[in-house]
């Protein structure tokens, strides 16, 4: 029974660790949209746990600059980022889920960050 209670309290724990960890998104209209697209409040923080499920994110006319911290949505497969003010695309670079990338109507003058996300598809990058 000791055994059996530690267990529990162990997996409660844990469970309670990797659920409490959150991502700052540092650009306030990118975090709003990632918040509105995991059902969450404007208030609530992100937790990185459901960031990493993530699979869509329409983020088109935002008002987006920054995209730091979107790296942590690993889960992403499709993300539409057109019409924002976006220049530095470094945090796509580890989102090798992608097959769909809109970045149409941007201020993007380097994509070597795109370089080795080989499962797109559909990439969108005229102005």
């Amino acid at each position: 029974m000791k055994s059996f209670c530690i267990m529990v309290l162990i997996l409660i724990n844990s469970f309670t660790y990797s659920y409490s960890d959150t991502v700052t998104i540092s650009d306030v209209n990118l975090a709003a949209a990632v918040r509105g697209a995991l059902g969450l409040s404007q208030t609530d923080s992100i937790p990185q746990m459901e960031l990493e499920k993530l699979k869509r994110l329409d983020a088109t006319k935002k008002g987006i600059k920054d995209l730091t911290g979107i790296e942590q949505a690993k889960g992403l497969t499709s993300l539409a980022l057109g019409g924002n003010q976006i220049n530095d695309l470094t945090p796509l670079a580890r989102l090798t889920q992608l097959t769909v990338l809109q970045l149409h109507v941007n201020q993007i003058s380097d994509i070597t960050p795109l370089a080795n996300l080989t499962r797109i598809k559909y990439l969108r990058l005229n102005d």
